[in-house]
């Protein structure tokens, strides 16, 4: 027999709300936005919330030319990237290595400060030859 125990929860979403099993002890059923993480993200949409690029298709392009590396090799678009990856960005004028130190929680309202989110580990300029 299986008896339910129903609490709301005040919070950021008050209609979250928290279901316990109590037929099995310390196994509970959580539901709260507020505490969903995801260990990864789409490259493109790490790309746009931390202002790297301008806009999402713009990342895009950039991962089908071949100019995004993670971990030393070309990725597409839906890749997932997690902390500790290392991405190099092909600009045309410089060249990015960075770290990731952490993913938002969200592509929209992201409340972390984007420099949170990746260290630069090196940055390169690239010379353009003049042709005259």
């Amino acid at each position: 027999m299986y008896s339910f125990a129903f609490f709301a929860v005040s919070g950021p979403a008050p209609s979250a709300i928290i279901f316990l099993l109590a037929a099995h002890p310390g196994f509970a059923i959580v539901k709260c936005p507020w505490l969903r993480y995801n260990p990864f993200v789409r490259l493109d949409l790490f790309l746009k919330t931390t202002r790297l690029v301008k806009r999402r298709t713009v990342a895009q392009e950039m991962c089908d030319g071949g100019r995004v590396l993670v971990n030393g090799s070309p990725a597409k678009s839906a890749k997932e990237v997690r902390p500790g990856d290392l991405l190099r960005l092909l600009y045309a004028s410089r060249t990015l290595d960075i770290e990731v130190l952490g993913v938002p929680a969200s592509s929209k309202n992201v409340r972390t400060p984007p420099e949170e989110l990746y260290r630069i580990t090196g940055e390169q300029r690239l010379q353009h030859e003049n042709n005259t």
